[in-house]
This record gives structure tokens, C-alpha cells and sequence, in this order.
């Protein structure tokens, strides 16, 4: 999965960017002595983040699909506006469950069964898809950043896995 590396390197790179904290390596150092678990921990918190992502883009739009095929045919019936309110709820359970199965597919060499991760991540992604719509309410720049709150809400939830 080229995909999963490649989003997990970016996000160790903007995690350790972000610190702002270069440490020049010492004569003592060797890469038999570095501690390689924290930037594993980062590489898998990324990974999780952007695949979870990726899946809940995936799952808003065919939440939308799903939500005005269940409205069905408008035949006339003069509502402009006609299925939006099911394209609205298909698009929010989507993101949702695509953001929570998504994020669950890296196993990492871990022992949890893809059940549990799959769990984690759908309780994960809902609470920080009930955070998103808290953020939508706010009247700050910060609200573009919603969309983002449950694919992290998933990747903390599978910390441990």
C-alpha cells in the first residue's frame, strides 16, 4: 500500500516539522541506539489518520448516493430541495462509517482483530464527528478544519492497537 506510506510520511514530516526541534546527531549515537518506537508511533498515528480520511471522503459521497436513491423519484412534485434532507444524513453516516472502517485497515503488526480496530474506529470517528459538528458552530477560522476531527477521533481510538 504505497498510499498508506506515502500519507504517513507526510504526516511525520508536518509532526516533526511542527515541533520546530533538530537534534544534531552525537558520536554516541547509532542507529542501533536510536529509539525508533516514537517515530513508529507517528508513522502509524498518520497512516491511520489519512487513510481514515480518504475513507470518509469516500463514504460522504456515497452517503449522498445512497441518501437521494432512498428519497427516490421527485414525478413532479414541485420541491426544488426534494431528497436533500436524505442526502445530508446518508452524507454524515458515510463519513462516519467510511472514516471508521477506513482508519482500521492498517494493522501494524498489532494483535487486535480487525473487528476490534474496526470498532475502535467507528466509536472513535463518532465522537469526533459529534466534535465536528460543535466546531461548524463556531464563528473562527477553525471551522474549515471539521472535516478533520474524525479521522483523528479514529486514530486516537486505535492507539492502542
Amino acid at each position: 500500500m504505497h498510499l498508506t506510506r506515502i500519507v504517513g510520511i507526510a504526516g511525520l514530516i508536518l509532526s516533526t516539522a511542527s515541533t520546530g526541534q533538530t537534534q544534531a546527531p552525537s558520536a554516541s549515537d547509532s542507529p542501533a541506539k536510536r529509539d525508533t518506537t516514537r517515530v513508529g508511533e507517528h508513522y502509524k498515528f498518520a497512516t491511520r489518520a489519512g487513510v481514515g480520511l480518504l475513507g470518509g471522503t469516500a463514504g460522504f459521497v456515497l452517503g449522498v448516493y445512497a441518501g437521494f436513491g432512498i428519497a427516490g423519484p421527485c414525478n413532479g412534485c414541485g420541491d426544488d430541495f426534494h431528497g436533500f434532507g436524505e442526502a445530508l444524513v446518508g452524507a454524515a453516516i458515510g463519513a462516519i462509517v467510511g472514516t471508521g472502517t477506513a482508519a482500521a485497515i492498517p494493522k501494524f503488526g498489532g494483535n487486535c482483530s480487525y473487528g476490534k480496530r474496526a470498532g475502535l474506529g467507528l466509536a472513535g470517528s463518532l465522537i469526533g464527528g459529534i466534535g465536528a459538528i460543535g466546531i461548524l458552530f463556531l464563528r473562527s477560522p477553525i471551522n474549515r478544519t471539521a472535516a478533520l476531527v474524525p479521522p483523528l477521533g479514529a486514530a486516537i481510538a486505535l492507539k492502542g492497537c
